[in-house]
């Protein structure tokens, strides 16, 4: 089934022509836009299907103020 997934969006991203960009590059935006707008940071853990929260830190962009943001709430 993911393979299918890859296929598909490999193909629609050949066909709009947006060059280097790939279903990680998906990935790590979509963590990071939902941390930067104060998703539960567990519940991002879960959804990505993660079993540590350090593995966040590979796909979430995230400087400082962020941080702070997403702590404060």
């Amino acid at each position: 089934r993911i393979k299918g997934t890859q296929k598909l969006f490999y193909k629609y991203l050949k066909k709009a022509k947006l060059g280097d960009f790939s279903s990680h590059s998906l990935r790590k935006g979509c963590t990071t836009r939902l941390l930067k707008n104060g998703a539960n940071i567990y519940l991002v853990q879960k959804f990505l299907g993660h079993t540590s929260l350090n593995t966040i830190q590979h796909y979430a962009k995230l400087d400082v103020e962020d941080l702070r943001k997403i702590v404060d709430l």
